[in-house]
C-alpha cells in the first residue's frame, strides 16, 4: 500500500495533465494582478468584495471543481487503461483498497496544489495594500475590521472538505459511465453552477451550498452577502450556527463506500472506463 501510495503522488505531479493544472490555478493569480494594475481597489468594502467574491465564486466554486474532475475521472480509470488493476490485485490488494489508497493520495496532492494556488491568489490580491489605512477610511473599529491573514485561514479550513468532497463524486461518476468526463462538466454545470444558484431549497443538496456553509462559519456570515439569497429562503439555505461539514463528511462517506462497493463488482476494462 505505500508503494502504491507514494507511485499515485508521482503520477499525479509529472504528465501533461500538470500543464493544464498549472494554468488551471494560475489563471485566477493573473487575474488579480491585471485587475489591481487596470482597476486599482477603491475603498474598505469594495476590495474586500473584490476579493471575496473571486475567491469564493472563482477559485471555490469553478477552479477547485475543475480539478478535482481532472483527478477524479481517471483516479481508477488510468490504472485500468495502463492494465495495471489487475497487477495490483494478484498482489494480494483488493480493488476497494487500490481505489481508498489512491484517493487518498490525489487528495492529498490537490490539497497542496489547490493550498498553494488559494496562498498564490491571496498574495497577488492583498500584497501591497494599506489594509490598516483602508479600515481606518471605511471608518471600520477594531472589531469590525477587515483581517485578510484571518480570512485566509478560513478558506484554508474548508479547503480540503471541498477538495475530497468533489473528488469523491467525481470518482464515483468514472466508475458509472465511461463518458466521465462529459457526464463531470454536466454535473459541474447544472448542479454546482445553475442550481447551487437559484433560489430554491433544493440548492442545500449541492456542495457549492454546503462549503458557503461551511466558510460562512470558518470566516464570517458577511460572506453571504455575496451570494444572492432571497430574505425568505435565507434562514433555510444558511441557517445561523450551520456548518456544511458534517454533510460533507456524510457525502464523502457515502460516495466512497458505493465507490468501494462499484470497483469491487464491476467488470473494469480499458474501453468502458476511460474512452471519450
Amino acid at each position: 500500500m505505500v508503494a502504491l501510495f507514494w507511485f499515485t503522488i508521482r503520477q499525479c505531479l509529472r504528465g501533461r495533465r500538470l500543464w493544464l493544472v498549472a494554468l488551471l490555478l494560475a489563471g485566477p493569480c493573473s487575474l488579480a494582478l491585471l485587475l489591481r494594475n487596470f482597476e486599482p481597489p477603491g475603498g474598505v468594502v469594495e476590495t474586500w468584495e473584490a476579493y471575496h467574491s473571486a475567491m469564493l465564486s472563482l477559485m471555490f466554486m469553478a477552479v477547485l471543481p475543475l480539478l478535482c474532475m481532472l483527478y477524479g475521472s481517471a483516479l481508477i480509470g488510468s490504472e485500468v487503461e495502463a492494465r495495471t488493476l489487475v497487477y495490483l490485485v494478484t498482489r494480494r490488494m483488493r480493488r476497494a483498497t487500490v481505489l481508498l489508497v489512491r484517493f487518498t493520495a490525489t487528495a492529498l496532492v490537490l490539497v497542496a496544489l489547490f493550498g498553494v494556488a488559494v496562498l498564490a491568489f491571496h498574495l497577488c490580491a492583498v500584497v501591497g495594500l494599506d489594509v490598516k489605512a483602508l479600515n481606518t477610511a471605511g471608518g471600520l473599529s477594531s472589531g469590525q475590521a477587515w483581517q485578510p491573514w484571518s480570512d485566509l485561514l478560513g478558506y484554508f479550513g474548508a479547503l480540503p472538505l471541498g477538495v475530497v468532497a468533489f473528488l469523491a463524486v467525481f470518482t464515483l461518476v468514472s466508475l458509472l459511465t465511461s463518458r466521465s468526463l462529459t457526464i463531470s462538466t454536466m454535473y459541474i454545470v447544472i448542479v454546482e453552477i445553475v442550481l447551487s444558484s437559484l433560489p430554491v431549497g433544493a440548492q442545500v443538496y449541492t456542495i457549492t451550498n454546503q462549503l458557503r456553509r461551511s466558510l460562512a462559519t470558518f470566516i464570517s456570515r458577511d460572506l453571504l452577502w455575496l451570494v444572492e439569497v432571497p430574505v425568505t429562503l435565507q434562514e433555510e439555505l444558511y441557517p445561523v450556527g450551520a456548518t456544511g461539514t458534517i454533510p460533507l463528511v456524510m457525502v464523502v462517506l457515502a460516495v466512497m463506500t458505493s465507490c468501494c462497493v462499484l470497483v469491487s463488482r464491476r467488470e473494469l476494462a480499458p474501453a468502458k472506463s476511460v474512452r471519450e
